[in-house]
């Protein structure tokens, strides 16, 4: 019972991990096209764009996923939550509840792999060209100043 408990607390938490990185992937492209291509001088877009933390941890995520795909490996929730299911029942055909099984579905769709692997893998790409092109402010400053000390020395 445990594991079946654990393994749908894991499916939503794979959950909120993929809307985590649309969003912020969203966010990032909307903010890049309104700063690039509209020469938009937003204050809240610039504000997006320099919010390291959240970019750079998003950036780690989305390469780490990226990576997973080309490589064909599954995500390591993906793994946790099969094994926990395997240990709660494998012999069962509809063992979750209502949400649990719709869930399912969202994070787990019934296409062909190729489906899932080209997207991450552009979203990946362009997520990495967004923080190339415009970097946090914060990791501006930080190769700044190691810049100077290098070339102090």
């Amino acid at each position: 019972m445990l594991s079946g408990i654990l393994a749908n607390i894991v499916l939503m938490v794979h959950l909120l991990w993929i809307f985590f990185m649309l969003s912020v992937f969203l966010l990032t492209v909307i903010a890049f096209i309104r700063l690039y291509l509209f020469n938009g001088s937003s204050e809240r877009f610039s504000r997006f764009m320099d919010r390291w933390i959240l970019r750079t941890f998003h950036l780690c995520g989305i390469g780490y996923v990226g990576f997973l795909a080309i490589i064909g490996k599954y995500c390591p929730l993906t793994t946790l939550e099969n094994a926990l299911r395997v240990k709660h029942n494998s012999s069962q055909m509809y063992q979750d509840s209502f949400i649990a099984y719709y869930l399912e579905k969202l994070v787990y769709p019934s296409v062909p792999a190729i489906v899932i692997i080209i997207p991450t893998v552009i979203v990946a790409l362009i997520t990495i060209i967004a923080y190339i092109v415009h970097p946090p402010k914060k990791i501006c400053q930080y190769f700044r100043k190691a810049d100077l000390k290098s070339s102090a020395l």
